[in-house]
């Protein structure tokens, strides 16, 4: 992978460094026309003056939390203003498609209503669409660049106080080709003295195609994210928020995208002023196997091709075939986007972020073993059975994948494989030679895709942030194990996690009907008994608190005191975690996973050495050294199965 041209990493820099992101473009065109066209006001009507050139009056509303929350607690009910729906960037249309995100400018002559939710990005998967998101086919867009704030009290109020409450800002999960803020409601943790936003950024091939030019410098995703950022700190402090206390937060690929954006080359941007302070890791990490693509470059512009035959633009030359498709619909090349991963065999790598020597100057492992990355308070963790493959594990097309293709590649292209495969096998299997049953099978390699995939890289990070920095800085492990009642098999699966940290068992009924348009008691129904309220307001006060505090029991609390991570001397001293459950469940387990995890450290180091002989000869670090996930984890797979 060639790196991206010297002229054009400059231009990003300067597009993205200065302290006032506005003051970089000269043009300052209106990029949102005023929206309060008939609107009369309302009596939950909450109005936000942000004094700045392009923006002007917000319009939101009062909400709040359900009544269980007050009962619950013992405190007396909290409103919280909400906001969505404001822009943080220009619409990503026409000759902006594909390109970086430069800065929303509204027309402040008249008021911006943030009352209902923007449009959800273009979508990677049709079934996802319509039945994770719960949303119609009109709520779905290229113009998707909007945030959303939750924010403690009426945030006018707040305001005029000069509040300054911490913020979270949180990134929502979807492997970064489908997702949205929708079903993120902030209003819980906000009514516990916190600014709460949510964000949608470009997904698929709108987010993430690269071609190293100008018309497609590739991370966008990424970008985007920046820039709802930049948005925060440049403006949240007129809504009661504090733009020098910011957690950014992640969930499985939000997970990924925090950990990318902490050993990412913007940390060097703003002045040198980082635009988060905190940061947590749910499910997700940048030195995850599936975190930065595989391919080169080059890869991407073979799919560049491919679409561009299907919707009549010319291939005969990059910068003509990119012209064309900035015109063409979007939903067309939505379309052809998703044929493409349809009839490529490593889908998951098609549309990744990029090593690109701009944003992300090299493999995430080499920087977090460089030690070039922010030092900050961080916490992270994962679910007790976590991995993405837990619905797809018994199925023959993904066990062909994982173990007859890259088991080939893996074992062959990296030495010492297959010492570390028997040394699995016997931590594994406890001993035993094989399997005894398929079902014994199928467990274990959830189990190991767990390991390997999903709760190796969060712990790896986060011993990396304990061991290089100073160690005022403090560092937070858990794993999360409460299972559903009455679920089958009974597990604690990816994701399980995240609807008690946002609250959602004190969201009302009514919350859902606003955002869905109808009566979809389906969310609230799931989360409606005491247990679960109880598991929420433990969860949401150890978040909130960490966000307020850097560290989630500054007090115990329901009892409960969470032990930090130490730097530790050798491999041999032990990582405490916290086993999170319901408050009486709850304990820290001083030593957490060693063996597992030490025998993936030797994988991922092994890996890495490989990568790293593998571009020694070539021009740059940004290299196909992407190849790190070559497939040592199927390597092993394959050998349970034998």
């Amino acid at each position: 992978m060639q790196p991206i041209p010297l002229l054009l990493g400059t231009l990003v820099t300067v597009a993205f460094a200065s302290s006032d992101w506005n003051s970089n473009f000269d043009e300052r065109l209106v990029t949102h026309a005023r929206n309060d066209a008939g609107y009369a006001q309302q009596p939950d009507d909450v109005t936000v003056l942000v004094p700045r050139p392009g923006a002007g009056r917000f319009v939101g509303f009062l909400t709040g939390v359900s009544q269980f929350l007050n009962e619950m607690t013992g405190d007396p009910a909290k409103n919280v203003s909400a906001f969505l729906g404001i822009p943080y960037a220009a619409k990503p249309t026409g000759k902006l498609r594909f390109r970086l995100p430069r800065p929303a400018y509204l027309d402040s002559r008249g008021r911006w209503l943030a009352r209902r939710y923007g449009n959800a990005c273009l979508q990677g998967s049709y079934r996802f669409r319509m039945e994770a998101l719960n949303l119609s086919l009109d709520q779905f867009s290229e113009d998707c660049l909007y945030l959303n704030l939750f924010v403690p009290e009426n945030a006018s109020e707040a305001s005029q106080a000069k509040l300054h409450v911490p913020v979270l800002l949180n990134i929502h999960g979807g492997t970064l080709l489908v997702g949205g803020p929708h079903g993120y409601p902030g209003q819980v943790l906000a009514s516990k003295g916190i600014v709460m936003a949510t964000l949608s950024y470009r997904l698929n091939i709108f987010g993430l195609i690269s071609t190293g030019t100008y018309s497609a410098p590739g991370n966008l995703a990424l970008w985007d994210q920046r820039a709802a950022l930049m948005w925060i700190r440049d403006n949240v402090e007129f809504f009661g928020g504090d733009p020098g206390r910011v957690t950014l937060s992640g969930e499985s690929a939000g997970g990924s995208s925090v950990g990318l954006h902490i050993v990412s080359n913007g940390r060097f941007l703003n002045g040198g002023r980082p635009l988060f302070h905190q940061a947590v890791l749910m499910s997700g990490a940048d030195i995850a196997n599936w975190a930065v693509s595989r391919p080169v470059i080059g890869d991407h512009e073979g799919s560049i091709d491919y679409i561009a035959g299907f919707v009549g633009c010319s291939r005969s030359s990059l910068a003509a075939t990119m012209s064309c498709l900035a015109s063409v619909s979007a939903y067309e090349i939505d379309k052809w986007s998703l044929k493409r991963r349809e009839d490529t065999t490593e889908p998951e790598w098609l549309w990744a972020p990029v090593v690109d020597g701009v944003l992300i100057g090299d493999i995430p492992l080499v920087l977090r073993k460089n030690g070039d990355f922010m030092k900050l308070p961080i916490m992270g963790g994962c679910t007790r059975d976590d991995t993405v493959r837990s619905d797809l594990i018994e199925e023959e097309s993904v066990r062909s994948i994982l173990f007859d293709e890259l088991t080939k590649r893996g074992t062959k292209m990296i030495p010492g494989i297959e010492a570390i495969v028997e040394e699995a096998i016997k931590v594994y299997l406890q001993g035993k030679r094989s399997a005894s049953s398929r079902a014994e099978m199928v467990q274990l390699m959830k189990n190991v895709t767990r390991d390997y995939e999903m709760i190796q890289p969060v712990y790896q990070a986060l011993r990396f942030h304990a061991n290089r920095q100073d160690s005022r800085q403090p560092v937070f492990l858990y794993e999360f194990g409460y299972e559903k009642r009455f679920q089958w098999p009974p597990e604690v699966r990816h994701g399980d996690d995240l609807d008690y940290i946002l609250g959602v068992p004190f969201v009302s009924s009514d919350w859902w009907q606003r955002i869905s348009g109808e009566a979809d008691l389906d969310k609230f129904n799931k989360f409606n008994t005491t247990e679960q309220r109880r598991l929420s307001d433990f969860m949401t006060t150890l978040w909130t608190n960490f966000v307020k505090f850097g560290n989630p029991t500054p007090t115990p609390v329901r009892g409960f005191k969470w032990d930090r991570l130490t730097p530790r001397s050798n491999s041999e001293s032990p990582v405490p975690c916290a086993m999170l459950n319901l408050p009486e469940l709850t304990s820290v387990t001083p030593d957490y996973k060693r063996k597992e995890m030490q025998l993936w450290k030797r994988f991922y180091d092994l890996e890495l050495q490989y990568v790293l002989q593998l571009s020694s000869g070539e021009s740059s670090g940004a290299t196909s050294a992407v190849l790190l996930a070559i497939g040592s984890a199927a390597a092993l797979l394959a050998r349970l199965l034998a």
